[in-house]
Formats: structure tokens, sequence, C-alpha cells
């Protein structure tokens, strides 16, 4: 394993030696971007002395990471490189404005190697990129893309996110400090976007193969890193995971748990509230409905107080009764009188160019599967929903969501 520094100065590569880190030996650039592709080992956008060439891939020699010829072995790209991504026949190249393909079965000096340019589209930050399978993921102002070096797909786009998103980055600038860290774990492309200022903007997860987004709204991750694991691998147990450095914390967390939670917080303290908001239905017709009511299947179950304890976050939102007393025992009381207890509050818009939900109701927390309505009683042509969850729970679940409503038509005499 080869590590890079990355930055504007960028120090030496170093090498990972079982244990301990060592630097790579012979002469090698200072680089910020590297890859392994068949028996060499390729390092971009680096240092030569003092000389930054920020547009060159550099190529050790075949089965010798520590062998360089900084003076020949190297290819000039257009541009700034911020990624390369080795496929099984190809190299694809990323810079800002425009990814690139490189083919041809040996590298330079004297070798085959082609460069095409493939798509006027690049990457806000190299390290969006992400490979899956076959396929390289990687985003930008405009969209995420995924592409196999001949088929372009936009995946924001299938996802209808594309205005979201755009609304998120549209400010993104990489050399202000913006950054844009991605990884892939159980088919789900995973980014994270920080502003110039290090504030979390926002962690957005696309099931690659349904095209389907979703939101963490507690992910502050700089980088991330994947481990392929499988039975029998000595030093895992059998699972992939995705691993991520924290934006504050001197602190590196695990991708999983946030698709099974352990407990009813984060490992930082925040309590897991989770927000759903529907399309806009217009129940398969263009006309005017009457809606009464939205029958909701739930079932949301009450943490218990041992479990409770150990949410801390939730402990300090109600400090003043805590203050008061100086024991938890009376938070219990509190919970037990069912002042703490989780809800789902239900919102709804009645047009899909609104900016705000109106509040329906709330749904109480329950001690088994339930189907309980909320009243609309609106004339509309849709309806779209947020339900959010208002305390933490031991159990949260969303079975169904029916809606009780009816077409107006006009009658017409003649």
């Amino acid at each position: 394993m080869i590590l890079l520094s990355g930055g504007t100065t960028p120090s030496a590569p170093y090498k990972y030696t079982n244990p301990g880190l060592a630097p790579l030996g012979g002469t090698p650039p200072n680089a910020t971007v590297g890859a392994a592709y068949g028996d060499w080992v390729l390092l971009a956008n680096g240092f030569i002395g003092s000389t930054r060439y920020a547009n060159r891939i550099w190529v050790s020699s075949v089965g010798a990471p520590e062998t360089w010829n900084t003076g020949q072995a190297f290819f000039d790209m257009p541009e700034e490189v911020l990624r390369v991504v080795p496929l099984r026949n190809m190299i694809l190249v990323f810079g800002y404005r425009q990814t690139w393909m490189l083919t041809g079965t040996t590298p330079p000096p004297g070798g085959d190697w082609t460069k095409y340019d493939l798509y006027a589209l690049g990457t806000m930050d190299g390290r969006s990129v992400a490979q899956y399978r076959d396929f390289v993921i990687f985003a930008n102002n405009s969209g995420v893309f995924m592409t196999d070096g001949s088929t372009l797909t936009d995946l924001t786009d299938q996802g209808g996110m594309s205005q979201r998103w755009q609304s998120l980055v549209d400010t993104f600038n990489l050399s202000t400090g913006w950054s844009a860290a991605a990884g892939i774990f159980s088919g789900n492309y995973v980014i994270v976007v920080h502003d110039q200022s290090g504030n979390f903007v926002t962690c957005q997860i696309c099931d690659i193969e349904k095209r389907v987004w979703f939101e963490f709204s507690n992910l502050p991750a700089v980088m991330f890193a994947e481990r392929q694991s499988g039975a029998g691998t000595a030093s895992a147990d059998g699972h992939e995971e995705l691993f991520f450095a924290h934006r504050t914390k001197p602190r590196a967390g695990m991708v999983s748990y946030c698709w099974a939670p352990p407990d009813q917080a984060d490992a930082d303290g925040a309590v897991v509230l989770p927000v759903l908001e529907t399309p806009f239905y217009k129940l398969q017709s263009p006309g005017l409905k009457q809606f009464r009511n939205v029958w909701v299947t739930h079932y949301l179950k009450t943490v218990t107080n041992s479990t409770y304890a150990k949410m801390t976050s939730t402990f300090a939102t109600y400090s003043a009764v805590l203050s008061t007393t100086g024991t938890y025992n009376v938070l219990f009381q509190y919970w037990d009188s069912g002042l703490l207890s989780p809800t789902f509050r239900i919102e709804q818009i009645l047009t899909p160019e609104s900016t705000s939900y109106a509040l329906l109701g709330t749904l109480p927390s329950t001690t088994k599967e339930q189907r309980r309505p909320i009243w609309i009683r609106k004339r509309a042509l849709g309806v779209g929903l947020r339900i959010t969850q208002t305390q933490a729970s031991d159990d949260s679940t969303l079975a169904e969501i029916e809606f009780e409503a009816r077409s107006l038509s006009r009658n017409r005499r003649g």
C-alpha cells in the first residue's frame, strides 16, 4: 500500500510496511493522486523538486514501485489531474472540466498509450470519484454520474434529484476549501459535502441499482476507505465495511451502523430521528379531488429507561429538568408520564410548488402495529406528506400510507 499526503504542497509518498510507514524508495514525485495499473504504480499531479506538474501522470518501472524515471516515464494530460481510475482495459482520468480515457497495454516511455476525450464533464473533487463493479461514479456541480467508459448515466436525473443536488452545491469551489468525499457501501454511493468553513452541507446516498436517493444529517466525513471482505478473510469477519474520517474529531467511524443502528443515538450522542418526504401524489387523476383522510400503518415503540440512559444528547435537551432535580429519576418520570414519548408528526402540501408544510396531526407511540387516520378534509389536485419522528424510539416502522379520496367532476345539462 502506498500513501499520498495530498494538499497543494505534498510530501514524499510513503509505503505501508506492516506495521508502520516508511518513505517510498527511489525518486518518486511528491504526488497528490495515485493508482495501481497492472504491474505499474501511477502517480499524478505532483512536484519534482519545487516545480509542480499538475497535469502529469508518472509511471514506475514494471513490477518495481520504488524505481522511477521521472524524466521520461510520464504522460501529460490537457489539464490538472484530479483522479486516475484504472478499469479492465482502460484508464479513466478526471479533471475539473473534462474526463479522458487512456488505452493501450504499455505506458511510457516507448509505450502505446492513447488519449481520447471521453466527456465534457469533470469532477468537482477527486474524492467524489468511487468505483462500483465495472463502473465509476463521480460528482460535479451539475449532477452525479456513472460511466463504464462507453455509456454515461445521470444518477441524479434518474432519481429525480437534479434540482435538489444543484441547489446544495451551486457555490461549490474546491480551491476555496469546499470538499466532496464519496465511497461505496452495500450497493450505495455515499457522498458528503462540506463548505469552505468546514460546515456540513449534506450527505446524499444513492441506491445505485434502484436509483433511489435519501439523506443522512450526521455523517461529517472528509474521506472514506472501503474494506472488501468475505468469508475466510483473516483480518475481517466476512462483511464489507466503509470507514470514514471524522471532520472535527480524531476519530474513524463505520458507515454500516447507519443501516442497522445498535442504539437510538449515533456514536456522538445525536438522536436518530427519521424524516420521510413523499412525492406529490395526484392519485392517477389530473382533476380536482376531495381528500378525506390519510391512513398510516405504523409501529413506534417507546424507549425503555435503561436504553434511554445512554442518550446524553437528549438529556442535554431537558437540562432544565435535570438542573432542578439533580437526578435522572425525574426525567424517567417525565418519560413514563408520556411527555417524552416518541410521535410521528404528519404535515402536508396541497400544491407541488409549495415551499412549506402545514401540520395535519401526530401519531402517538404504540405497543404494536396500528392503522390510524389523520384528517385532511380538503379539495386539491393532489397531496404530499412529510412525516417526522419527534423523539427517540426503540423501533420505528412505517408499513403503509393510504389516501381516502374521490374525484370531483361537474355535471352539464344540455
